[in-house]
């Protein structure tokens, strides 16, 4: 019999879920005990999923799919939006063939995920669908890009990674102290910092600020203030992680304010910059506004 055959016979699918987001792979299955698929280990997960179909309908091709909220997959939405979509490869084969042959049925990309208590829903669109969505760019004064590897940035976050270890981490688990954040901040800066010279303290004090940390568990949360309490090594996070431990290794990454400011002097990359830096705020079609300034003080053009 042939893979079709099985399929719509009753057969036993199995089904083999390969998740990636840039450098992280999540391996996970239907099964009821890990299945080795050459040198991967996909790892049962309790999960729903609606079928999918090859109707012209787009929301027919869809899957919405219900996971654990444990899955490692969700905590990479828990803190820093990145760059990097997760994609999801669904390979399947059934467990009465003798010849186990498999087929990828489905390929697609993460769109949103809404947590219900101990549940989270996953909507996933296949490739020839999410490929039709152009982001939008908006007419702003700060940058459009994702910081580090999105289309426009371009920077490889690699260069602005402090690979750390935490020294302490306060009750709530919002307040992370990593040693050597601050020595580390001025070490990159001499490597890769701008033309007009290196940061001063002050700005070398908030270097991580804007930036985010990621374990090695796929979790990530947003820099939210750096320099805390006037301790340069020491975090606050947006939402406390699930696990993180004193003496725990985690990659911190340098934040972006998406000024082009920061942009030039920090990160040299302002031939990249995505913004409109020099917009005025007043619309000068219809407002006063005096020769080399962007704001106007009467508001409105003509006689008040």
């Amino acid at each position: 019999m042939t893979f079709d055959a099985y399929e719509t016979a009753d057969g036993s699918p199995v089904e083999l879920l390969t998740w990636t987001n840039g450098s992280l792979v999540f391996y996970s299955s239907n099964t009821v005990k890990p299945y080795q698929n050459g040198p991967n280990l996909h790892i049962p997960l309790p999960y729903n999923r609606n079928p999918f179909s090859q109707s012209k309908d787009s929301d027919d091709t869809n899957i919405q799919m219900t996971v654990p909220n444990t899955f490692g997959v969700v905590n990479l939405y828990e803190g820093e939006l990145t760059s990097n979509v997760t994609g999801l490869i669904i390979e399947r084969f059934h467990l009465d063939d003798p010849a186990l042959e498999m087929q990828t049925v489905w390929r697609g990309l993460v769109v949103s995920i809404e947590r219900a208590e101990d549940e989270v829903q996953i909507l996933l669109q296949p490739v020839s669908t999410g490929a039709e969505i152009t982001p939008p760019h908006t007419f702003s004064a700060l940058c459009n890009s994702f910081l580090y590897e999105s289309p426009g940035c371009n920077l490889s976050r690699d260069d602005f990674r402090y690979i750390a270890t935490v020294g302490a981490i306060d009750s709530t688990g919002l307040l992370i102290t990593f040693p050597g954040l601050r020595v580390q901040a001025a070490t990159i800066d001499g490597v890769q910092g701008g033309p007009t010279g290196p940061l001063s303290g002050a700005e070398l004090d908030i270097y991580w600020q804007g930036g985010y940390i990621q374990t090695g568990a796929g979790e990530v949360r947003d820099i939210v203030e750096g320099n805390y309490l006037g301790d340069p090594d020491r975090v606050r996070v947006n939402i406390p992680f699930r696990s993180l431990e004193v003496l725990d290794g985690a990659n911190v990454y340098a934040g972006c304010d998406l000024s082009l400011a920061t942009c030039h002097k920090k990160f040299n990359n302002a031939n990249q910059f995505q913004g409109y830096a020099y917009i005025p705020e007043i619309d000068p079609a219809n407002t006063e506004l005096p020769p080399g300034t962007r704001t106007s003080v009467t508001k409105f053009a003509g006689p008040q």
